[in-house]
């Protein structure tokens, strides 16, 4: 009997049959039962044993299964040796047992015992090298830091990463931990003073800026640390991630992500507050980064009553300023830029960013609307999402309405138009703003008489929360409408008050 390779051995040379055996035996009186030894064969190990049962064989597979094993087989199924197969093949014109028979056929044989035992090996020596190097590292002692690998080695390690990489990737997580929380006391993270970019840091880890990047497996596997470092879950949003990065003293980037706006007029008398005012004055256009975003909308701390307020828990809530966490397993969980309409008041104060309330925010889908307003000289304000919402684009809607502010959203006629316009709409309660099925209808009348040419739908449709009737008036006409084409009733409507 052939014996496998062992595991990590190269496999042997493919062996040949003679032209005319291989013909007879690749004929379509032996495929069913050929396939179903090679199922058995990859199940036990590539071993020759035990029998093998063929149900009501036809006429042909009953010949030719007779003349292979060299016996005639009448009842109604047959049931073949495996072994006494391996010797009869042996000594017949193939030359060769089952298994070398069935490689030399092809497709190459799998011996799935042996994929199964080198992946639990490679797992094995995976987590045993993450281990030492926790037990090597400061965080050795930490009670935290074993829950986290424990955790870890229960969710186990991704399909799509490689044993050498996930090692290496395990290593990388426990010295970014054993950085950002030494075990130093119950105060982790590091001061205004010592915090460091997360480029930075992913950097002298990985000797990548991108290391920690969103999306990579290690910056998941130093959220899930933070975060049980600090009795906390790991954070689900984009907004919630950052907040833990600066927890931990790690500075995301905060000036990629920008937020387009016209027409704001913040109270207050911080210069940023000056500046858009200044702007909106001048009808002009403002970006504005996560960096402005986090000043403006940080919660202005009000003078406290006494000592019992310095040194106390704060009866607001969490604080960071306390040391508790920002935000916890409670269902009260502030955003780390400011107030958020799901997660009720900011922690302590009010927020800095503040707008008389009731005002009307109008949101729209495409910067050239901004541009028409600017260059309409509107007075209202308005928010750009710049297609979908990004982190700053939320960060400042969230601070808006958590002052008051109501919202009205245009975007585009299309499908992917809709599916943006319905997750502002559901967020913050806006109402629609020239978005409803009679728009539409108008707007694709005017287009037609002004000869515009037809823009047809693409992609899977896509049902409006705030109008039914929407979507099949846009399926019934096939033509998608961009903002673009309503330019003139949107200026419109921001150069009057509501």
């Amino acid at each position: 009997m052939t014996e496998p390779p062992a595991a990590g051995e190269p496999p042997a040379p493919v062996p040949v049959l003679p032209a005319e055996t291989r013909t007879w035996l690749a004929g379509p009186g032996l495929a069913r039962f050929l396939d179903a030894a090679r199922a058995r064969l990859e199940r036990n190990g590539l071993r020759a044993t035990g029998t093998l049962r063929l149900t009501a064989p036809v006429p042909e597979e009953r010949t030719a299964l007779s003349q292979l094993a060299g016996r005639a087989f009448t009842g109604a199924d047959i049931t073949v040796s495996l072994a006494a197969l391996d010797t009869r093949l042996r000594a017949s014109a193939a030359g060769l047992g089952l298994v070398d028979t069935l490689r030399a056929l092809g497709p190459p044989l799998t011996d799935r015992r042996a994929v199964r035992a080198g992946a639990e090996a490679r797992r094995t020596r995976i987590w045993a090298a993450a281990e030492a190097a926790l037990d090597a590292s400061p965080l050795a002692g930490e009670a935290w830091a074993r829950q986290w690998y424990e955790a870890l080695r229960r969710a186990g390690v991704p399909a799509e990463v490689e044993p050498t990489a996930a090692t290496r990737t395990l290593r990388q997580a426990v010295h970014v931990l054993a950085v950002l929380l030494p075990p130093a006391g119950p105060h982790r993270g590091r001061t205004a003073t010592e915090h460091r970019g997360r480029g930075e840091l992913a950097a002298e880890v990985t000797g990548s800026a991108h290391g920690l990047d969103d999306g990579t497996w290690l910056a998941r596997l130093v959220q899930r640390g933070i975060a049980l470092a600090h009795g906390m879950e790991p954070p689900v949003d984009a907004a919630g991630r950052r907040a833990l990065w600066r927890l931990a003293g790690v500075v995301p980037d905060e000036i990629s992500s920008t937020v387009l706006v016209y027409g704001l007029r913040p109270e207050g008398d911080g210069w940023r507050e000056r500046a858009l005012r200044e702007r909106a004055e001048h009808h002009a256009e403002a970006h504005l980064t996560l960096r402005d975003l986090r000043a403006l909308t940080a919660p202005r701390q009000p003078t406290p009553p006494g000592p019992s307020r310095l040194y106390g828990p704060s009866p607001d809530g969490p604080s960071p300023r306390n040391g508790q966490p920002p935000y916890g397993t409670s269902s009260y969980e502030p955003s780390p830029y400011g107030p958020s309409p799901r997660n009720g008041p900011p922690p302590y104060g009010p927020p800095a960013l503040s707008l008389p309330p009731g005002t009307l925010v109008r949101v729209c889908e495409n910067p050239r609307v901004v541009e028409a307003a600017a260059d309409a000289r509107c007075a209202l304000p308005l928010v750009c999402t710049s297609g979908s919402a990004s982190t700053a684009v939320l960060t400042l809607l969230d601070a808006l309405a958590a002052t008051g502010c109501r919202f009205a959203y245009h975007g585009d006629f299309d499908w992917p138009g809709l599916a943006l316009a319905n997750r502002i709409i559901r967020r913050y309660g806006a109402r629609p703003w020239r978005l409803l099925a009679g728009d539409y209808e108008r707007l694709a009348a005017r287009t037609g008489e002004q000869a515009v040419p037809r823009l047809p739908l693409s992609g899977p449709p896509v049902d409006a929360d705030w109008d039914p009737e929407l979507a099949p008036a846009m399926a019934a006409r096939g033509v998608a409408l961009h903002e673009e084409v309503t330019l003139d009733l949107l200026v419109r409507d921001l150069s009057r008050p509501d």
